[in-house]
């Protein structure tokens, strides 16, 4: 009797998600230091749930705050340059 486990089903990221992610990044922690602690993603998926109010961050509940944050560590430079890009262009200091 073999008992096989199937693999979880990962949900791959979007290029909305990845802009989504930049712009939540470039506004809500501006400078570079503490892009990739724990606290700015567990605060983007503890606000998730509230935001049925304006649909603000509903785009977040596809993934985990652990996946957030990873897919922001393994794409650091290309995120960075985006959000530095997007700051300019909002005036975000």
């Amino acid at each position: 009797l073999a008992c096989h486990v199937s693999p979880s089903v990962r949900t791959s990221f979007t290029a909305d998600e990845d802009t989504l992610l930049m712009k939540y990044i470039a506004t809500y922690n501006p400078t570079k230091k503490n892009r990739s602690g724990n606290a700015l993603y567990k605060y983007l998926e503890a606000n998730a749930s509230f935001s049925h109010v304006d649909n603000k961050w509903n785009w977040s509940r596809t993934h985990s705050w652990q996946s957030w944050q990873n897919r922001y560590r393994k794409n650091m430079d290309e995120f960075d340059r985006k959000i530095l890009k997007y700051q300019k262009k909002k005036g975000i200091d």
